[in-house]
């Protein structure tokens, strides 16, 4: 899930997506936000306070090696299975910010490079023999967004896709992350309505 730390993506504060997790008889709960692990102190304590198993991971665009473009569409996620590959995730995190040009990016040898004790998932159905090759890692077939793929299982895996935890959250996040910016113009969203 992402919280209130994936800035203009989310409206879900940590405390209340624990909460939420409680009352609905989560005994697990993952959080990957977009770009930083800014949460994952507060989740822990929350988690603790709650009883409930924190897993902790980020989504990070996953980029040809060398590659100057922008963005990637849809960023990757990483998930720490111990101590050890939370270590690795927030290497990663620093790697990222380092090669930073327009967003923090890693490179598909990064996401190559991490140990059995990080897993790695991709939006894209691709081939690791292909990634390795050095070829594009979003050739692959896309997986509509709630499915990932784990490059070394192969294995497809289901994830939310959360914006806000609530329904009654949704003019919130819709307030706090409507605006974008289309060429020269904003535009914000508003109630499935767009407001040039």
């Amino acid at each position: 899930l992402k919280t209130e730390n994936s800035f203009k993506a989310c409206y879900g504060r940590v405390k209340d997506t624990v909460n939420f997790g409680k009352e609905n008889g989560a005994t697990a709960i993952g959080i990957a936000d977009i770009n930083n692990t800014y949460g994952h102190y507060q989740f822990n304590k929350e988690c603790e306070s709650e009883g409930i198993k924190p897993i902790f991971g980020v989504r990070l665009s996953t980029l040809s090696n060398g590659s100057k473009q922008r963005t990637a569409n849809l960023p990757w996620v990483y998930l720490a299975k111990n101590d050890d590959g939370l270590v690795e995730i927030y290497k990663l995190v620093n790697r990222a910010y380092d090669r930073f040009y327009y967003t923090p990016r890693i490179f598909v040898d990064d996401a190559l490079a991490v140990s059995e004790n990080v897993v790695v998932l991709s939006p894209f159905k691709i081939d690791i023999d292909v990634l390795r090759a050095g070829k594009e890692p979003y050739n692959g077939a896309f997986l509509g967004g709630l499915v990932y793929y784990d490059i070394r299982t192969g294995k497809t895996i289901a994830v939310g896709d959360n914006h806000y935890i609530t329904p009654d959250q949704r003019p919130v996040y819709q307030t706090l992350g409507g605006a974008s910016k289309r060429g020269d113009d904003y535009i914000y969203s508003f109630d499935n309505k767009t407001y040039p």
